[in-house]
């Protein structure tokens, strides 16, 4: 115990231990969403009749080696249950938000569900009950994973102070996710470039998620001096 009364992580019994859990946990979700991207760039060149700037990465499901994308699908899901758990266990109070690591969760739920269930290929009449759990699945894994984003990019802050590009891109890059998302509903699919609009959003959310992820792995999180007022974990 430090003579200021607070607890330091190094006497906690199990500290050791814990930070390897998580720093695993961070290696998993890393790998987990590298895979992903790998197999979605890798879809451009299986499936090169589909126009990347106006058809969804999910309708590669539909097609040649297609499952390989619920490989992929499974893949993300795994990803953001290693992040959920990784943060929680890296940030301690008043950084940690239960509520962020309930959505990733379920964020993580929604992606599964989207693996699941395949996507048709636009313009499919009439519209499959696989698509609509597919497209429920993802609505659940989008709106929950951003708020979980934005909340926790105003908690990492709390943590060990960050270097280089990371704190930019941890801080600001949850609500370019979000402005790429509104942006996909509203400019992109009027013009009818869903597929361009998708990727943007994706390369934004992926960057950020490697970007976290990584910042655990690293210890860039190192638990903070645990007191007794730090107590807000919303």
């Amino acid at each position: 115990m430090s003579q200021n009364g607070q607890i330091q992580p190094s006497t906690l019994p199990g500290t050791k231990e814990m930070e390897a859990r998580t720093r695993g946990l961070a290696a998993i979700a890393m790998v987990s969403f590298a895979l992903m991207v790998l197999i979605l760039i890798a879809f451009h060149f299986i499936q090169p009749e589909l126009n990347p700037l106006k058809r969804f990465g999910s309708e590669y499901a539909a097609g040649r080696l297609g499952w390989l994308m619920n490989v992929g699908f499974f893949s993300f899901a795994a990803g953001l249950a290693s992040l959920a758990i990784a943060f929680g266990h890296s940030l301690q109070p008043p950084a940690r938000s239960r509520g962020a690591g309930v959505l990733l969760g379920l964020s993580s739920l929604g992606i599964l569900g989207s693996g699941l269930f395949n996507s048709d290929l636009q313009g499919t009449q009439p519209v499959s009950v696989s698509m609509i759990l597919h497209s429920l699945s993802g609505f659940l894994a989008f709106l929950t994973m951003i708020p979980a984003m934005i909340l926790l990019s105003r908690r990492v802050h709390l943590a060990k102070p960050l270097r280089g590009i990371r704190p930019v891109l941890l801080r600001y890059f949850p609500w370019l996710v979000l402005i790429l998302f509104l942006a996909g509903l509203f400019v992109f699919e009027p013009l009818k470039l869903d597929g361009l609009g998708q990727r943007l959003f994706l390369t934004v959310m992926f960057t950020w998620l490697l970007a976290a992820a990584h910042a655990i792995r690293s210890g860039a999180f190192v638990p903070l001096t645990e007191t007794s007022g730090a107590t807000d974990e919303r």
